[in-house]
């Protein structure tokens, strides 16, 4: 991986503990805000790399995944739940997308789309 490759975290934001956050040690509670940094700028990247080049039928299925299981994990903040919102219904909106993919689209933008503390807008 060269260096223009690799994403450097924007600047942190507060993260908000969940519940299973929680219950870790305190010791790898302390370094949570630096991982979260880190593999939302990392998903970003892939994400956004995949969809720009078209090689949604490959490597994305991994990436999804990640940002799925990412999502049950962590809160996402409002900005990154508005660029993954924007990814993915170009993502299902894509007919030149596979139906396994379509479905995996839809349903992140569905848990996407399920915002609990704030509303938001969408550009159409």
């Amino acid at each position: 991986m060269t260096s223009y490759d690799t994403p450097t975290p924007q600047c942190p934001v507060k993260l908000d503990l969940n519940y299973f956050n929680k219950q870790l040690p305190e010791s790898y509670r302390d370094d949570l805000q630096d991982e979260y940094s880190r593999m939302i700028a990392l998903l970003k990247h892939k994400l956004a790399t995949l969809y720009v080049k078209h090689e949604l039928k490959t490597e994305s299925a991994y990436w999804i995944k990640t940002l799925h299981d990412f999502m049950k994990l962590h809160e996402l903040t409002f900005e990154d739940r508005e660029f993954f919102r924007h990814i993915f219904m170009e993502m299902f909106l894509d007919l030149n997308l596979d139906m396994d993919m379509r479905i995996e689209a839809g349903n992140i933008l569905i848990s996407l789309l399920k915002e609990k503390k704030a509303k938001f807008d969408m550009d159409w």
